[in-house]
């Protein structure tokens, strides 16, 4: 949309003059996603009647949790999905704020009633989005913000053709070697 649909247009030059957002195609979006990312220039709200499922996905490393600490820093109203894995929790980990910590057998319970939308073993371990919180929120109107791994984001997309997709890449490699290095 232009500056002038948005009705903003001065705002949304002086601070988005940095991203380059490319559409992709049917609600796909890629992001540059340099250093001060501000996360209003990357999902804009628009008024619709019906809630918005949008997939955050990007190379690890490129900052997809830091846009959504800003988020919640700014109080935007999404419900932030915690992925269930069965890896073992850090020390700097909140259960039930970065992930949902289960037994292998738990996890596969998960599995076996279908209650993960999508799930994925990743390094002998395994990771999953649940349903239920992904429902209620929708059910209650309330957007959705799913911050999963690229293969992730495809699977998602196939059995939500209607999501917003979003992915963060780093402005360069060097960049990007640079991050996961620190």
């Amino acid at each position: 949309r232009t500056d002038r649909e948005r009705g903003d247009g001065d705002r949304w030059s002086r601070s988005c003059k940095h991203l380059i957002p490319r559409f992709l195609g049917h609600n796909q979006f890629f992001v540059a996603a340099p250093t001060g990312l501000v996360l209003s220039d990357v999902v804009i709200p628009s008024k619709r009647s019906s809630p918005l499922l949008i997939v955050l996905s990007g190379p690890s490393g490129v900052g997809k949790d830091a846009v959504l600490s800003r988020m919640r820093e700014e109080n935007i109203p999404y419900h932030f999905t915690v992925t269930a894995t069965t890896r073992p929790r850090r020390t700097n980990e909140t259960e039930g704020v970065d992930y949902i910590f289960l037994s292998n057998e738990s996890f596969h319970q998960m599995i076996r009633n279908e209650a993960l939308l999508e799930w994925a073993e990743v390094y002998g371990h395994f990771y999953g989005v649940p349903k239920a919180p992904i429902v209620n929120a929708i059910t209650k109107g309330q957007d959705v913000i799913i911050k999963i791994d690229v293969q992730g984001a495809d699977t998602i997309r196939e059995l939500v053709p209607d999501t917003l997709s979003i992915f963060l890449a780093p402005p360069s490699i060097a960049a990007l070697a640079n991050r996961l290095r620190l």
